[in-house]
């Protein structure tokens, strides 16, 4: 059974009877300062018993937290609605900015954060969009590959590009199979 947030102070009325129940409050985000910030910590801070802060941010154990860089401070317990951590150097903005990004590299399997970019600023930070238009030019370059004199996507396994490309070793151990199996393998 979740622990229950505490008491409000309507006295346990009805509906009809003093002040009512109070708005839930809206989640408070913290940002956390790792040389700093514990879990019993934030909940010394903001008034909330450790469990309910573990709970709710989904942590197991207390080593966890330094994986994090922000942790919900539930509203039913904090009604100060205020973060007391400072903002984050770029502020909020930036910080789900960045986060588009990372959203967006994971979903294309693209590790080019300045591709990323460039196509997330094409889509004015829409993730879907921004890795649509992805999808859709990675399927316009294997449809139309570039041609043996026109670079690095020539047609694989054509002529003297493939043996040239293949590396030292690889030649090296086809001159050995060559010296090996002598004048029958020109049959």
């Amino acid at each position: 059974m979740p622990p229950r947030p505490p008491n409000t102070g309507d006295g346990g009325g009805g509906e009809g009877e003093g002040e009512g129940e109070p708005e839930p409050a809206d989640d408070t985000l913290h940002f956390l300062d790792h040389s700093t910030d514990t879990v019993a910590s934030l909940s010394l801070r903001y008034g909330v018993p450790a469990h309910v802060l573990r709970s709710y941010n989904r942590l197991a154990a207390d080593h966890l937290l330094p994986g994090r860089r922000t942790l919900l401070v539930p509203g039913a317990w904090y009604r100060g609605g205020v973060s007391l951590s400072p903002a984050p150097v770029g502020g909020e903005q930036e910080d789900v900015r960045k986060s588009k990004i990372r959203r967006w590299q994971v979903a294309c399997k693209e590790a080019d954060y300045d591709v990323a970019v460039l196509y997330l600023e094409a889509a004015e930070y829409d993730v879907a969009a921004a890795a649509e238009a992805y999808f859709a030019d990675e399927a316009w370059e294997r449809e139309n590959p570039l041609d043996e004199a026109g670079g690095a996507r020539g047609a694989k396994g054509k002529g003297k590009a493939r043996a040239r490309d293949r590396g030292i070793w690889n030649r090296a151990s086809d001159a050995a199979f060559l010296r090996r199996a002598g004048p029958s393998s020109k049959r």
